[in-house]
Order: structure tokens, then C-alpha cells, then sequence
């Protein structure tokens, strides 16, 4: 992939409705100056997904999605972000320019190299232990060549010495597949099989490698980098995504030689975890790709464990869960080779759902004949409820759990909340507050001359800085440009405060929240000014210097606050 000049992807944007790109995709109905629609990142019933055409961009109230026509088309196209340019591009008539290389292809580009150097060094005749190690694990040579398996030599250096021919080693470090010692850099990997990690379209990223013998740790992956995230892939979702999306079910499975042995016998609707903690991001991928995840999980407490980490994430994402536990130590792996997909599908028979899993791991933590200790575990399925989105599936849920704790289906029910709550300042951090105030006032530049007591030098992002400064000279960036500029996390924020008026529509009632919020980050700056005297004078004293200016300047900071204390309380 190439990196577009940023004129012509400003030129696709400023050629492109948001709205009309959406309403292909989604049934938007009109909500005021907005359109909305039911999330297609999220299940709900009742539309929380909002589409600005005035900004050009996208919200969600309910799981927090949000970016313009470009961020939507990679997450509901799945497409990289090159691909979603040149498809909108293609939409507006307009010609694509030639790309130039771009910074993380020297990533991908090392990473298929230490692929290729991997594999054929277990195809030689060094890897010839490791050959028969797979034989005895059953993995067949078709398996070892549709996935690319390897090995790395035991040496420490041997695969940096081929590497460096072609590559600084700068970025051999940076793919993940170097290490900086005091005397120079050494291979990460050493005598492990290599199982290269594939992107969803089929671009090496990664390597999870497992040691030949004995040592630790038993299993070592890449680090994330640029081009990967532990906590946003699977092994191997390249694979098997054609039938998930065709079954619209997904074993999940915990190890590397689990996959590749329920693929191997032609169960290919699986993934593994990678061995890391399961996370939203994974959770938010099955979500898109079928409507029944299957748990394999061990039988131990450690499994179990796992099963109820990955339930609760599952839960919230609307998908229908079942665990099938392996009895007598069994892993996926051992049960496909000692009884094949008969085993594998006698274990799905007989897996339970979530609600019974539940239940069973509470009767195991508490007395539930103790009133104290059903209380408690009233509180945790009342917890895990509440992160179940879709109101139809949160009622059967909900009832299912009473039956089988034998209490009234009401004791979950949360307290109403009103449909309005007046606008208040959230607790979030300074720097959120921030890219929320240059949010609102880009969208209504005249609630400026009602923060007079707010200057540039009171904020600390770079970014809302610069924008108040430019808005104070005359000069307002557009909404999306100032989007651009900002971090992916700092965009849900940004994005969220563009849609404050779809419940507040009286624009006085915005206006005061925003100066709440001028007042509250004023406060927040002569606190910080006051922390900085105080240690000045601390410093002053200790060398015998004099004080007098500072302690003006405290007082000064000090009336100050006194006058903004209740400003917009």
C-alpha cells in the first residue's frame, strides 16, 4: 500500500457527501440537522448512530464509533485506509495518482522476508528436529505450507546476518524481529517454530514462536508495532474468515496447534487468541463476522477464568455464546487427534450457554444460600447485564438468570434514568476536555466572545492551543480538518461533542455548558500556575532569595480564582 498525497485526499472529501455514502449502506432517517440510523458497528434496537452532514462526520452514542466517509468505509468495508480513498475516489470521478512508497512497507517487506528465511530453514536440513516435532504434533506438510510454519536457528545472530544485507537494522527492530543489545542486535527469536501471524488481507505482521525443547518462555510473540496490535488480531482470521462469514459461527480456541489441527481437519471456522488477554477490539471483529462464538476452553481454573474474561467482552457485543469445556486436561489440539471433528462437534453438542456457565462459576465463588452471598452474586450478573446492549436479548437473559438463581427478574432491573439529564462537564481528563471546548466552538464560533476569560496559553493540548489562537484571529479551520489532526482516541471525544445539541436543541443550553467548561479549565490552569509559584517560592527560601514578586503573583492567581469560582456553576 501507498501513501496518497494529502491534496487529493482532500479533494476526495471535499467530493464526497458523508450522508450519501452512509445512506447506501444504511437506512438513515432524518433527526433534525442530522441524520441517524441503528449502529452497523453495535447491536441496539432504538438508532444511536448519528451522521452529521453540516461536519461530515459519524457518531454512536451507544459503542462510541465515530470518524468521517473514510474511517467508516475501513470499518464497515474492511479496507485499508489507501483502499477506502481510492474507492471514493473512484466514486468522484477522479483519477488516482501515482503512489509512492510509503512508511511501513519496509515493515511488511521484512517481515515476508523472515517469513520466507523461517520456512525454508525448517524445509533444510537444520530443521530437521523441528520437522519431526510437527510430525509428532500431526501437523502435515500441507499444513506446514499453507500457513508458512518455520523455524529459527538456535544461533543468535544467524537471521540478522541475512536480514541486514537488504534492511537497516533500525528496522529489523521496529518489524519486532530485533533485539538491542549492549554489543549490538541480536535475533528475537531463537530454536522456536515460527507460526507467522497474517493480516486480514494476507500480509505477514507478526510471529508467535514456540521453543524446540526445553526453556522459556514456552511461547514468545512479536512485540506490537506499527503495523501490529496483539489486542486487534487473530491467528489466523486470513484463513478462516471465508467460513465464518459462511457459517456465521467461530470456535475460539486458545493455541496455535489448536487452530492449525481443528483447520488441518476441516473445522476451518476457528481462531485463536494469540494468548493475550481478550480484548474489545477482538470482541468487535466476531461481532462483524458471525452471530455464535463457541469457547474452547480448558477445564481448570485458569480456563474457566479465561472463558469468563472472553464471556463478559462477548456479551456486550450482542453475540450468542456457548463453552464447550475439555474434560480430563484435554486441549482442542489432544481431542482432534485422538477422536478427529466427531469430538470436536460431540463437545458443541454438549456445550452450555452463558447463563448456565455463569451461574455454575458463582454456586462455585459463593454460598448462594447465604443471603449476603446472593446478594453479591445478584450484583455481578446485574453488572454483566448492563453491558448487554440489545434491550430484547438483555430481557430473555435477564429472565433466564432468575430462573436459575430462583429470584424475581426484577431485582436486575436498573433504576430509570431520565430521558434528558441536563448538560453537565464530565470528569474526564484535561486534555479531553479540551478537544471537547475546540469541538464546540468550531461548531459555534460566536460562543467565543463568552470565554473571554479563557486565553490559548490556559489550555495544553498543542492542537486545542493552535486552534483558539487561529479562531481569535479570524481564521476557523474546518471541523475535519482539526479531526484529522487529533488521535484516534482523542476523536471519540471530539466526535461526540458535534452531536451535543441531537438531545439539546436550545442552543442558550449549549452555550452554558460550554462556558462551564471554559470556567473548568480556567480553574484547572491556575491551579497549575499556583503548583508552579509555590515551588518557586519553596525554591527561593531554600537559597535565601526574595519572595516579593512571586507572592504577587500568587495573590494575583489566588483572586483570580476566587472570581472564576462559581463562574458557570
Amino acid at each position: 500500500m501507498g501513501k496518497l498525497p494529502s491534496s487529493f485526499i482532500e479533494e476526495v472529501l471535499s467530493r464526497t457527501d458523508i450522508v450519501e455514502v452512509i445512506g447506501e449502506r444504511l437506512r438513515l432517517t432524518k433527526s433534525g440537522k442530522e441524520y441517524r440510523a441503528l449502529c452497523p458497528f453495535h447491536q441496539e434496537d432504538t438508532p444511536s448512530f448519528y451522521v452529521s452532514p453540516e461536519k461530515q462526520v459519524y457518531h454512536c452514542f451507544g459503542c462510541g464509533a465515530s470518524g468521517n466517509v473514510i474511517t467508516f468505509l475501513m470499518e464497515y468495508e474492511k479496507l485499508t485506509f489507501s483502499e477506502a480513498v481510492k474507492e471514493l475516489a473512484r466514486r468522484a470521478g477522479l483519477d488516482i495518482p501515482e503512489e509512492s512508497g510509503e512508511r511501513f512497507s519496509v515493515l511488511y517487506e521484512i517481515n515476508q522476508f523472515a517469513c520466507d528465511f523461517y520456512h525454508r530453514y525448517l524445509l533444510s536440513d537444520q530443521g530437521k528436529r523441528a520437522r519431526e516435532y510437527l510430525k509428532e504434533r500431526g501437523v502435515e506438510d500441507r499444513i506446514i505450507e499453507e500457513f508458512k510454519l518455520g523455524y529459527a536457528p538456535p544461533e543468535g545472530t544467524t537471521f540478522l546476518k541475512k536480514a541486514k544485507e537488504r534492511f537497516r537494522l533500525q528496522d529489523v527492530e521496529r518489524a519486532g524481529l530485533a533485539i538491542r543489545r549492549e554489543r549490538g542486535y541480536v535475533d528475537r527469536f531463537r530454536r522456536r517454530i515460527m507460526f507467522p501471524i497474517f493480516s486480514t488481507s494476507g500480509k505477514v505482521i507478526a510471529f508467535g514462536g514456540r521453543i524446540l525443547g526445553e526453556g522459556e518462555p514456552k511461547y514468545l510473540n512479536s512485540p506490537d508495532t506499527p503495523i501490529y496490535r496483539k489486542g486487534s488480531n487473530f491467528y489466523s482470521l486470513y484463513h478462516s474468515k471465508n467460513a465464518l462469514r459462511e457459517k456465521r459461527t467461530c470456535i475460539l480456541v486458545e493455541g496455535y496447534f489448536d487452530y492449525l489441527s481443528l483447520y488441518q481437519g476441516g473445522i476451518k471456522n476457528v481462531l485463536a487468541s494469540l494468548g493475550t488477554a481478550f480484548t474489545d477490539s477482538q470482541a468487535s471483529i466476531l461481532s462483524r463476522n458471525v452471530e455464535k462464538v463457541y469457547l474452547f476452553y480448558d477445564a481448570d481454573q485458569a480456563g474457566r477464568r479465561a472463558s469468563l474474561r472472553g464471556i463478559e467482552l462477548l456479551v456486550s457485543s450482542g453475540l450468542e455464546i456457548k463453552i464447550g469445556i475439555m474434560e480430563n486436561g484435554k486441549d482442542p489440539d489432544e481431542l482432534m487427534r485422538k477422536e478427529g471433528k466427531e469430538g470436536i462437534e460431540r463437545v458443541m453438542e454438549q456445550a452450555v450457554d452463558f447463563v448456565d456457565f455463569v451461574v455454575e462459576e458463582l454456586r462455585r465463588k459463593y454460598d448462594l444460600s447465604r443471603m449476603k452471598h446472593k446478594e453479591l452474586a445478584i450484583r455481578e450478573v446485574k453488572e454483566l447485564l448492563s453491558r448487554i446492549k440489545h434491550p430484547v436479548r438483555r430481557k430473555l437473559y435477564q429472565e433466564a438468570f432468575a430462573g436459575r438463581l430462583a429470584v424475581v427478574s426484577s431485582v436486575f432491573d436498573e433504576k430509570e434514568k431520565p430521558h434528558k439529564k441536563p448538560l453537565t462537564v464530565p470528569s474526564f481528563s484535561p486534555q479531553d476536555l479540551e478537544i471537547e471546548l475546540i469541538s464546540l466552538l468550531l461548531q459555534f464560533p460566536h460562543f467565543l466572545s463568552s470565554l473571554d476569560f479563557l486565553s490559548p496559553d490556559d489550555l495544553e493540548l498543542p492542537i486545542a492551543r493552535e486552534v483558539m489562537r487561529r479562531m481569535h484571529a479570524g481564521d476557523i479551520p474546518s471541523f475535519v480538518s482539526v479531526m484529522e489532526e487529533l488521535e484516534p482516541s482523542q476523536r471519540k471525544t471530539y466526535t461526540r461533542a458535534a452531536f451535543s445539541n441531537h438531545e439539546h436543541e436550545n442552543e442558550d443550553e449549549i452555550r452554558d455548558y460550554t462556558v462551564k467548561l471554559g470556567a473548568k479549565l480556567k480553574r484547572l490552569s491556575l491551579e497549575r500556575q499556583l503548583l508552579r509559584i509555590r515551588r518557586e517560592i519553596e525554591e527561593k527560601e531554600r537559597r535565601g532569595e526574595p519572595v516579593d514578586l512571586l507572592l504577587r503573583q500568587q495573590q494575583e492567581i489566588l483572586s483570580e480564582r476566587k472570581k472564576i469560582a462559581n463562574l458557570g456553576r
